[in-house]
């Protein structure tokens, strides 16, 4: 008999279908890992190029604008598109500058599409807007001449305008440095500087105890209404981190968008007059010379300084209107 027909029907014994079963097994808990972490990998990437992609509108803004970055303020100075009343108030600027009416008029002005202003790897009240309106806008003060929609929400902080119901959502996922004081002239431009952060996943909040910058002990309470600072307990840090470390992309004035491991980046020394060279926080408002932060984030006339601050804000203010253009405080948007 031939040794095909001897082996003709021989079907696989006990000992060696279970070999094959753990052999699948095995091979299954190899693969499982690799297709998670290709997931992680495509939002990232996407992120990254989403960063960048907002960054180089920002650019090109300014080489059509004295250098400068998006600046409602100076680009609708007669009230066209939001009316906010006596121009020469100081505070006026916080409510037309806004995270809102600055990336609202990226898009209106056709630099950048609406879907790239949501992060996918996005884990907080963040949702692309639907009902954006790119020809005469219902809720400009004079729709014929507006240069924005001002409907459009950045954050779930800013107000109601235009008729619209509460605003419970935002539609804008990154940070950016803040076009205010002394940062307006030295930040809120393009200056090509490989040490000024200027746009990025958003933040946590952190203290400083000595030279360690640990998160926010927020009692992992949830903030209400998105305004109070958010550490340990912050859907920021789910974006590319964990529970207890921040991760994300930074752009950098020089075109670089960097994936940072911690928010005191190696890639922002800062010479703080009291303290020397040192990490800046990236998301920390910091005494310019002793480096302490300010505890609640905010920015006035008394903590007016030039290192890097990524927020996301409202076009709401508090405080009193002084003689200073910076008495009163942003609100700014916490998750």
């Amino acid at each position: 008999m031939s040794n095909q027909g001897r082996f003709r029907g021989r079907g696989f014994t006990a000992v060696e279908a279970f070999i094959i079963v753990i052999i699948v097994v095995l091979l299954i808990a190899m693969f499982l890992p690799a297709v998670s972490r290709s997931g992680c990998g495509s939002r990232q990437l996407k992120d990254s190029s989403q960063v960048r992609g907002i960054h180089q509108s920002m650019v090109q803004w300014a080489l059509q604008n004295s250098e400068r970055f998006p600046l409602p303020s100076v680009m609708d100075p007669q009230g066209n598109t939001v009316d906010v009343g006596q121009r020469d108030d100081p505070s006026q600027a916080f409510k037309l500058d806004s995270t809102r009416n600055i990336f609202s008029m990226l898009i209106f002005n056709g630099a950048v599409p609406l879907e790239m202003y949501i992060s996918p790897a996005e884990q907080g009240p963040i949702i692309q807007y639907e009902k954006y309106q790119v020809v005469e806008p219902a809720a400009a003060a004079d729709p014929s001449l507006a240069l924005w929609d001002p409907a459009f929400c950045a954050t779930p902080r800013d107000s109601a305008v235009g008729g619209q119901s509460a605003v419970t959502e935002g539609s804008f996922s990154y940070a950016h440095t803040l076009p205010f004081g002394r940062r307006r002239e030295s930040t809120w431009r393009d200056t090509y500087r490989a040490d000024q952060a200027v746009l990025g996943n958003r933040g946590a909040s952190w203290t400083r105890e000595g030279n360690e910058w640990t998160l926010l002990d927020d009692s992992r309470e949830e903030s209400v209404d998105y305004s109070t600072p958010m550490g340990e307990n912050s859907n920021t840090l789910l974006i590319h981190g964990s529970r207890l470390k921040w991760e994300g992309y930074i752009a950098y004035q020089d075109n670089r968008v960097v994936y940072e491991t911690q928010p005191d980046s190696e890639d922002l020394p800062l010479t703080f007059s009291s303290l020397g060279v040192r990490a800046d926080n990236l998301f920390a408002n910091e005494d310019d010379a002793t480096g302490q932060p300010d505890a609640e984030g905010r920015v006035n006339a008394e903590n007016d300084n030039e290192n890097a601050f990524l927020r996301s804000y409202s076009d709401r203010i508090s405080g009193a209107v002084g003689a200073g253009a910076l008495d009163v405080y942003l609100e700014v948007f916490y998750d």
